[in-house]
């Protein structure tokens, strides 16, 4: 699926492929992504190295589904953060 990422202070970066390489360093990147309206919709964030850079990981953190009429999934909301499966992720405390 296309996305968009964008740091603080730049313009927005599209990504039509749906995945990116060769980011480094301790950089946050707001991630939009226009979604299909469908019931029971499932998000999957993935995240893979090679075995020449393994680097950090990547955190995902502050998740929202905003629709026209409102936010449909806010991360900040207890009842929507325990529909989160973090299979295979392991909860930061920072």
């Amino acid at each position: 699926m296309p996305f968009t990422t964008r740091r603080r202070g730049t313009d927005p970066q599209p990504h039509p492929s749906g995945s990116v390489t060769g980011w480094s360093g301790r950089v946050w990147h707001d991630v939009t992504a226009a979604l299909p309206a469908a019931r029971g919709l499932t998000l999957r964030w993935r995240y893979t190295t090679d075995r020449l850079y393994v680097g950090r990981g990547a955190y995902a953190d502050a998740l929202r589904v905003e629709a026209p009429g409102g936010r449909l999934f806010d991360e900040a909301r207890r009842a929507d953060a325990a529909r989160i499966r973090a299979e295979g992720w392991t909860r930061s405390a920072d």
